[in-house]
């Protein structure tokens, strides 16, 4: 799920243009949403997938309050086994009363998929993606900066081969210098990863 985008990745997106009480009322479901991300993505499923991950922003959150989230699958079935896991979680929430999933406002705020815009990727199983990143070298004195600048949050790094990673450059993912939360750096390999010398990795928040 590291892949750049190509033809071989399908994309899926769903934008709420209504509060979700609109579509609990009219549908009866505050998942109206997720359903149908679901529905686009299994449209993609029949070619063949090595990679699925979906992701949700919550837009007018409260300040402090997280309002972007994904998740991410390699397993067979990834498709199917992430939203069986959010659907399941959905209702577990509601069973030990963390959230009340007939509450549209108690969904969007502990759901993590309640949100108006659900994205969606998959990364299909072909001879080109296949051959992509087999040896991934981040040499000594190479930055890789995903930083927020002034408000927001730190972007996501993610380096990633078949084989081998070395990794000995500098990484950041800041927060923004007046508000935002530090991103998340991820540097992994299916086979050895390396850690050279002069590596430094920086995800803090100033503020």
């Amino acid at each position: 799920m590291s892949d750049f985008l190509t033809h071989e990745c399908g994309i899926a997106a769903v934008r709420l243009r209504k509060p979700l009480a609109y579509y609990y009322d009219r549908y009866g479901t505050c998942l109206w949403g997720l359903n149908k991300l679901f529905l686009l993505m299994e449209k993609q499923h029949n070619r063949g997938q090595d990679g699925t991950g979906i992701g949700c922003v919550k837009i007018d959150m409260p300040i402090g309050q997280p309002y972007v989230h994904r998740r991410r699958g390699i397993e067979k079935d990834a498709l199917a086994e992430i939203f069986r896991k959010e659907t399941r979680d959905f209702y577990k929430m509601s069973r030990k009363g963390v959230m009340d999933h007939k509450d549209p406002a108690s969904v969007k705020k502990h759901f993590e998929f309640g949100g108006e815009i659900l994205i969606g990727k998959t990364t299909q199983n072909t001879a080109q993606s296949q051959i992509n990143a087999k040896e991934v070298n981040v040499a000594q004195g190479a930055l890789v900066d995903a930083s927020a600048t002034h408000n927001g949050n730190g972007g996501t790094v993610e380096v990633w081969s078949s084989h081998s990673t070395t990794v000995a450059g500098t990484f950041k993912a800041k927060g923004g210098a007046m508000s935002g939360n530090g991103g998340t750096i991820d540097t992994s390999s299916a086979g050895v990863v390396t850690y050279g010398k002069g590596l430094l990795v920086d995800t803090t928040a100033p503020k």
